[in-house]
């Protein structure tokens, strides 16, 4: 365990004396804390943070809001089915 938590004081046999809903309300505790914790962009190099804020930007200014989801598979289809040479 890190942090100074003493493993002898984390025993599952202590958690099977809780209630369903103590249970599932420490699960539900114990998920809200890795995501308060989880920042992708804590890890990610700054070269990206600036590439992705170029593309956004580009992205806003072009006005292009993409494909539709049928454009884009039947395009992915349409090159599966092609031969290659």
């Amino acid at each position: 365990m890190s942090q100074g938590i003493d493993d002898k004081s984390l025993r599952l046999s202590d958690y099977d004396k809780l209630s369903i809903d103590d249970r599932i309300r420490l699960a539900q505790d114990i998920w809200d804390s890795i995501a308060a914790d989880c920042n992708p962009a804590r890890d990610m190099p700054e070269w990206h943070k600036g590439e992705i804020d170029s593309r956004y930007d580009e992205y806003v200014k072009d006005g292009d809001k993409g494909r539709s989801w049928e454009e884009v598979r039947q395009r992915v289809l349409d090159r599966q089915c092609q031969p290659s040479g």
